[in-house]
Parts: structure tokens; C-alpha cells; sequence
């Protein structure tokens, strides 16, 4: 069975859950729209701005400040790149979690969302 959706994820939050994948599952990630995280320049789309990069404090350190993260399963944020979809197989269940990269102490200052796309595509 296939399932679609959307939601969005804030900019000023922390790690939000999408949703869990069953084992044996797919899920497809698209996202639309901006945010912005740093006063001194606009708003990014989901690769973030690539002239900046996390520092050591950031989630995802050494990547591009702004951009979107994805943690699996409680697991280090990681950036999976600028095309989409992002695709994710679960060989057991596992949650999904997404947000920008800016430490954490730099949220407030930030705003918008982007929304994301999914396809979830249960075992049968």
C-alpha cells in the first residue's frame, strides 16, 4: 500500500518526527519552500546556504548552514544531498526525523518552514 502526504517542518524547532517506517518499508522525501536561519542573508530553500558551513555546535557540523537534516532513528543528523527524492529503505522500523541546521542556541532568531512531500510505501 502507498501512502502520500505532506507536512511542515519550522525552522525554529528542534528535531520534529514525521513518522515512523515500518520494517520493510520505503519512504520518497521532496520538499518546497523557504526559511530563513541567518538575519545577515535571505532565505534558503532545503540545500541550505552553501557558503556556510555548521560549525562543531551545529547538528550537522561541516555541512551547509540552513539546510535540511534528516536523523534516523535517533542517529546523527545527516544531509543526504540537493536531489530529490531522498529515499529510505527500513530493513526494521525506524523514526524519522527532520530540521534545519543551526545550533540550537541560534533557533530563535530563525523563521518559516518548508514543507515536505512524502510517499510511504508499507510492506504488504
Amino acid at each position: 500500500m502507498i501512502y502520500r502526504g505532506s507536512g511542515k517542518i519550522y525552522a525554529r524547532r528542534q528535531w520534529q518526527n514525521i513518522l515512523t517506517l515500518e520494517p520493510g518499508s520505503v519512504l520518497r522525501l521532496s520538499f518546497s519552500g523557504t526559511w530563513r536561519v541567518n538575519r545577515n542573508w535571505g532565505e534558503v530553500d532545503f540545500r541550505g546556504n552553501g557558503n556556510y558551513s555548521g560549525t562543531p555546535s551545529y547538528p550537522g557540523p561541516g555541512l551547509p548552514e540552513g539546510c535540511m537534516l534528516v536523523r534516523v532513528d535517533g542517529g546523527k543528523g545527516r544531509y543526504p544531498g540537493g536531489s530529490l527524492p531522498w529515499v529510505f529503505r527500513a530493513d526494521d522500523g525506524v523514526a524519522i526525523d527532520l530540521r534545519c541546521n543551526d545550533e540550537d542556541a541560534g533557533l530563535r532568531d530563525n523563521s518559516g518552514h518548508i514543507v515536505f512531500n512524502f510517499e510511504y510505501e508499507a510492506p504488504r
